[in-house]
């Protein structure tokens, strides 16, 4: 398989230049799925990509399990605690209409800001600012290592940033590394660093795709299902380190956003439709910059790398 590198991705990151996505072998399928697992950020171009959802799906099922939210149970559990209320019944519509048309394909639904008819959302992260974060990123009880995003409709001039900690975390003094291979993040929900502008109901989403519970720990220092040791650092939703007081907090956590925030560990991506992008969640961060979603449509899916990391010939 052919392969470009992703410009300002540092030593990671690749298009898959010579593949044809609805002709493709299994075994020509499962060798882009190990390009995926060992460069943590690959695309492949419209087209080599202009599938159905149903062939997409098929695709990233053959690397591995697919991984249904677990928001939905989280917000059985609120209920449990609350009873019903406004937001969380509005906040249940949403979740059943971002995967309309897509309820026969497990892990996989919308995100977009079209709405219906009846102006009522019809996918996740349907509006407002989306920052700088990975998926469940204080919380592993819903464990999906690796999300895909085919762009479907209206994607043309909106982008999606990429940001890897790998050759970040190497390029820190040997100092630095000792302190954070012993980091613990302490992570909160914020809606206005993570998602500001968006509405409540699509806020609790988030939340609980995120951060569902204030307080939790997660360790900084993360290997990845390929074996490499990066930072698992979305810093939208870290408020403190455990055992750190907040003035030698803040000195730290503003070292390493700066550092990590180069543009020689970010890629870029300016979408086309048809278009699909498959991404890390361990050691690398994304965000969409811009908030004008109301004409743009993409399928997202969840999945783990069970069968990469079963197939000897691809671990």
């Amino acid at each position: 398989m052919k392969t470009i590198k992703l410009p300002g991705f540092g030593s990671l990151g690749a298009q898959a230049i010579d593949i044809d996505l609805n002709t493709a072998s299994d075994l020509d399928l499962m060798d882009l799925g190990a390009l995926v697992f060992n460069e943590l950020v690959v695309y492949v171009d419209a087209k080599g990509a202009s599938i159905s959802p149903q062939r997409y799906h098929y695709i990233q099922s053959l690397w591995g399990n697919p991984v249904v939210s677990n928001a939905r149970p989280k917000l059985e559990e609120l209920i449990k605690q609350e009873g019903m209320t406004k937001l969380i019944a509005e906040t249940l519509s949403d979740i059943k209409k971002m995967r309309g048309g897509l309820e026969d394909l497990r892990g996989m639904i919308r995100v977009t800001g079209i709405k219906d008819e009846k102006g009522r959302r019809t996918g996740m992260f349907a509006d407002g600012e989306l920052e700088w974060h990975s998926n469940q990123q204080s919380d592993n009880s819903g464990y999906a290592p690796l999300i895909g995003l085919q762009g479907v409709e209206g994607t043309e001039g909106s982008s999606t940033e990429f940001l890897q900690t790998v050759d970040a975390f190497n390029d820190l003094s040997q100092e630095l590394q000792s302190e954070v291979r012993e980091l613990i993040a302490i992570h909160s929900f914020d809606k206005d660093k993570i998602c500001k502008g968006t509405s409540d109901s699509q806020a609790l989403i988030t939340q609980m795709h995120l951060v569902p519970n204030d307080g939790a720990e997660m360790p900084v220092i993360a290997t990845a299902p390929n074996s490499m040791t990066g930072m698992h650092f979305p810093w939208t939703s870290i408020v403190g380190f455990k055992g750190y007081s907040q003035k030698e907090f803040e000195s730290l956590y503003t070292t390493l956003v700066n550092h990590l925030w180069q543009d020689k560990y970010v890629y870029k991506h300016m979408w086309k439709d048809g278009e699909i992008v498959w991404m890390d969640q361990i050691v690398t961060l994304h965000r969409r910059p811009g908030t004008d979603t109301g004409k743009r449509l993409l399928h997202r899916m969840c999945s783990d790398w069970s069968n990469i990391l079963n197939d000897s010939l691809h671990y």
